[in-house]
This record gives C-alpha cells, structure tokens and sequence, in this order.
C-alpha cells in the first residue's frame, strides 16, 4: 500500500520547515560563536589553578605569620577566636581587625599578582606560537 500526502499536509510541513530552520540556522550560528570564542581563549587549566591557588596559599601562609606574630608579641599562646573566652574582647577586636585588613591587602595583592603571572605565562605561549 502505497501513501501519498495529500496537498494540505505538505503545505504543513512545508510552513513548518520555513520557519524551523531559520531558528535552527540561529542556534547553529550561536554554537560556532561559542566554540569560536572558547577556542580562542589563550587560557588553560594550569592557568585557572594558579588564579584560584595563588591567593589561597598566599593567604594561609598570612594566617600562619599572624598567628606566629601575635603569639610572640602578646605573650600568649592562644591566639582570639569566637570561641575562646579566656581573652578579652579588646584582644579579640585587635587580632579580628588586625587580620581582617592584612587578609584584604593580601587577598588583592595575590589575585593581581596571580593574574599578571598568568597574562605573562599567556604571552609567552602566544609568542611562541607565532
């Protein structure tokens, strides 16, 4: 048994496919952008681990001084936390505010280091590639 369609349902699917494939063509053109602009970005993993490592050491590593520091300069071998209630709360408030802007200088100071490590590491590659 052979089918054959009728005029009004390939008039259907004619209509449908006009205006299917110009959204297909969209999509398509959208994904090759994408790819376009992944493929040219000059960054790589090692890249994104010494963004993210960078800092993270750089502000253990501030921890571990500033505990040191504190421990020498005040005489104590407990550093203030929330909860330790045997300092008082103006060591406390020192040692948090203390910590709190060095943690920040840090902070910015590793991630823009970091950052000008990696545009140089970029560079590098880019100029061999040529």
């Amino acid at each position: 048994m052979v089918y054959a369609a009728s005029s009004s349902e390939s008039s259907g699917i004619e209509s449908m496919k006009d205006s299917v494939l110009p959204k297909l063509d969209s999509v398509n053109r959208k994904v090759d952008d994408m790819r376009s602009s992944v493929e040219s970005d000059p960054e790589n993993i090692t890249d994104i681990i010494i963004k993210m490592a960078v800092p993270a050491l750089a502000g253990m590593v501030l921890s571990k001084v500033l505990e040191i520091a504190w421990k020498k300069t005040t005489k104590d071998d407990t550093v203030p936390s929330g909860t330790n209630t045997s300092s008082s709360l103006l060591n406390a408030m020192a040692f948090a505010s203390i910590s709190g802007a060095l943690a920040a200088l840090i902070s910015r100071l590793s991630t823009k280091g970091s950052k000008a490590l990696v545009n140089h590491r970029q560079a590098k590659r880019l100029a061999k590639a040529k």
